[in-house]
């Protein structure tokens, strides 16, 4: 199980376009949380960030988004809290999960 700050350090080595994919806990559901740095530079050059859910990785990938935006600590504690498991990310930070 993650910490918030384990999963605030793998959204911040996202590269643009890239994303983390995260299973949250049997007490949450198992669904699964992809998160996805926007690849479009915006005016003032900051990251934005877009969370996915779904109950399978496939069903994720194809949802709205549950929340976007610039504020990687709130997304990062919301996925945090619900005790996640990483599944997908940047490779150097999978090795020290």
């Amino acid at each position: 199980m993650l910490r918030t700050s384990d999963v605030l350090k793998t959204m911040q080595g996202l590269a643009p376009g890239q994303r983390a994919v995260w299973q949250l806990s049997p007490t949450f559901g198992s669904s699964f949380t992809v998160v996805t740095l926007d690849p479009q530079k915006n005016p003032k050059d900051e990251r934005r960030y877009t969370l996915n859910l779904g109950g399978s990785l496939e069903k994720a990938l194809a949802a709205k988004a549950f929340m976007a935006g610039r504020r990687s600590k709130k997304i990062s504690s919301w996925i945090g809290d619900r005790n996640p498991t990483l599944i997908e990310g940047p490779a150097a930070l999978r090795k020290a999960a």
